[in-house]
């Protein structure tokens, strides 16, 4: 029911730029807020098309489509046509061919799952599942890669103010894990011989340790730089 607001949201996603509005939770939160990417703070592109998706009355738009193709001849006629195998088969070579493979290979180098959308479609007329697209070849550090660019760092930045704003359980906790005891120990236990035994180990065993301490203190630094402390009162 929903293959029209998909291939509309499939263009604007290609088109255009969506502009969130600004939530503003106090000066602090709001200063916050424009220091970190300011009102564009959505990440995950298939989240938001299917905020849009879920607006829709599917089960009313259903009601009425089921109600023309029983007793609507033409209608009937023409779901009859779109669900036949002959149809299907010419959607596969489409959905196969390679102009399909770069419009795909485009949206989804914008983070999005396009056969997740696509078989919404095919799912109304009985249409075997596209397959996702399996990317391998890249190793440790490409996986770690893919990973780190769906993490939603600015939501989860901003999240991280607003409970600092208002938590006071969460602020004793990041003045806890800020504090120069913490961090004495932590090296503690990451320069521990037990740690440092089992980190050649998997040296040692092909395990690209670098790209997984890499990856961890990338993060690590997107965390150290929310200064949370400068929304202390």
């Amino acid at each position: 029911m929903k293959f029209a607001i998909v291939a509309f949201l499939c263009l604007a996603v290609a088109e255009s730029t969506i502009i969130v509005p600004r939530r503003s939770l106090g000066a602090a939160f709001e200063k916050f807020s424009e220091e970190n990417g300011g009102a564009e703070f959505y990440s995950n592109i298939n989240n938001d098309v299917q905020d849009f998706l879920d607006l829709l009355p599917e089960a009313e738009i259903e009601g009425i489509i089921r109600n023309y193709v029983q007793n609507d001849e033409e209608v009937k006629s023409n779901w009859q046509y779109v669900t036949s195998d002959g149809v299907q088969q010419q959607i596969a070579a489409i959905e196969h061919g390679p102009e399909f493979a770069k419009l795909r290979a485009q949206l989804e180098g914008g983070n999005l799952d396009v056969a997740r959308f696509i078989n919404m479609v095919h799912d109304i007329f009985g249409f075997e599942h596209l397959t996702r697209q399996v990317r391998v070849g890249n190793g440790l550090r490409g996986m770690l890669a893919e990973i780190k660019a769906i993490i939603p760092m600015t939501r989860i930045k901003l999240l991280a103010a607003r409970k600092y704003l208002f938590s006071s359980a969460f602020r004793k906790m990041v003045k806890i894990i800020t504090s120069d005891e913490f961090n004495a120990n932590l090296d503690g236990v990451s320069n521990s011989a037990l740690v440092q035994a089992l980190i050649a180990d998997a040296r040692a065993n092909g395990v690209d340790v670098d790209a997984i301490t890499d990856f961890g203190g990338n993060l690590a630094l997107k965390y150290k730089s929310l200064k949370l402390e400068d929304y202390d009162d």
